[in-house]
C-alpha cells in the first residue's frame, strides 16, 4: 500500500524576526518546521532548508541566520522512504542593521544670548537601510529639556533650547532603530559661557590728597578647555563705593587688561563680554588713597 502523500499545514514553517534583546543586542533570527504540522508518508522525516538561490542551508528542524542580511528561505520536506517529497511556502526574514557609533559635535556653542546647536550622527553595520526610521530622543540631566524627532536620516540638527545662561549642563541623547528596538547613547556637555572673572593688582597710591592712583585690571578666562575667552572683548562701569559718577568704558578684542586712573578710594566694576553676553560677576578694588 502507497503511504498516503505528504500534506503540510498552515504554519508548518516559521521565522523570527531581529528585534532588540535588551544589553544583548539584536537576537539571531531562526527559520523553523513544526514537525506536528506534517502529515502523510512514512515518517521519520527529512527537512532540509534553501535559500531563495535554491542553495542548501542544511537538515534539521531550525536554520539559524549567521549575520545581518536576511533572505528568503523554504524547506524540503521527505519522508522515509524517499518517495514522498514536498516543498514548504517561502518565509522571509527582513534584513536588519545595528547602530555602531554615535558622535554629537557643537556646530553653535552656547552663550548668556544664544542656545547651544548641535548635530547629532550615527553609523551603521553593515550599512543603513534606507526608510528606516530613526527616534532621536534628548533629554536634559539637570534641566527640564526634552525633545523625540523620528526620521529616516541618519544625522540630526538640534536647538538645544534654554541652553544659554546654564552654568553647564549635561544632556542625555539616544537613538533608537525603531524597527529592531535597539538603540544606542551618548552624553552632551553644553559648557558655562560665564567663566570670566575680574583680578586687580599693582595698586599705586595717590601722590597728593585726592589725587589720582591708579590699579591693572586683569580679564580672566577661569576655563581654558575651549581656548581663552578673555580676550573677546568687554564693556564695563566702574562705580565709587561712596557715591558720585560713574566711569565706563570698554576692552576691544585682543586685550584683556586695562589700567585706570582714579581717586584714591574703593570702587566697583562690572562687566560684559561682547562676544558671549554674560555679565562677569562684579570684583571691588581699591586704590590707596594719600591722606
Amino acid at each position: 500500500t502507497s503511504p498516503e502523500p505528504l500534506e503540510l499545514q498552515t504554519g508548518v514553517i516559521s521565522a523570527t524576526q531581529y528585534v532588540c534583546e535588551g544589553n544583548k543586542g539584536l537576537s539571531t533570527p531562526r527559520v523553523s518546521v513544526d514537525t506536528s504540522k506534517i502529515r502523510g508518508g512514512i515518517p521519520p522525516y527529512t527537512i532540509e532548508f534553501f535559500d531563495n538561490g535554491g542553495n542548501s542551508l542544511g537538515n534539521g528542524t531550525e536554520y539559524t541566520l549567521s549575520n545581518l542580511n536576511g533572505g528568503t528561505f523554504y524547506a524540503m520536506i521527505k519522508d522515509a522512504s524517499g518517495t514522498c517529497a514536498t516543498s514548504t511556502t517561502s518565509v522571509t526574514v527582513e534584513p536588519a542593521f545595528e547602530l555602531q557609533t554615535l558622535s554629537i559635535t557643537t556646530t553653535t556653542s552656547a552663550t548668556c544670548a544664544v542656545d547651544e546647536v548641535i548635530n547629532i550622527s550615527v553609523t551603521a553595520t553593515p550599512t543603513y537601510i534606507a526608510g528606516t526610521p530613526l527616534r532621536y530622543e534628548i533629554k536634559g540631566n539637570d534641566n527640564a529639556f526634552t525633545t523625540i524627532t523620528t526620521t529616516t536620516a541618519t544625522n540630526l540638527s538640534l536647538t538645544l533650547t534654554g541652553s544659554q545662561n546654564l552654568s553647564g549642563s549635561n544632556y542625555k541623547v539616544e537613538v533608537f532603530n525603531e524597527k529592531t528596538g535597539c538603540s544606542i547613547t551618548g552624553v552632551h556637555t553644553v559648557k558655562d559661557a560665564n567663566t570670566f572673572e575680574i583680578t586687580s593688582s599693582n595698586p599705586v597710591r595717590a601722590i597728593c590728597h585726592n589725587g589720582n592712583g591708579s590699579i591693572m585690571l586683569t580679564f580672566v578666562d577661569k576655563d581654558l578647555s575651549n581656548g581663552d575667552q578673555s580676550t573677546t572683548g568687554f564693556t564695563y562701569t566702574v562705580t565709587a563705593v561712596s557715591g558720585g559718577a560713574t566711569i565706563s568704558g570698554s576692552i576691544p578684542v585682543g586685550g584683556n587688561t586695562r589700567t585706570l586712573t582714579l581717586v584714591g578710594g574703593s570702587y566697583d566694576i562690572e562687566a560684559i563680554s561682547i562676544a558671549t553676553g554674560c555679565k562677569v560677576a562684579e570684583h571691588r578694588f581699591v586704590i590707596p588713597s594719600n591722606p
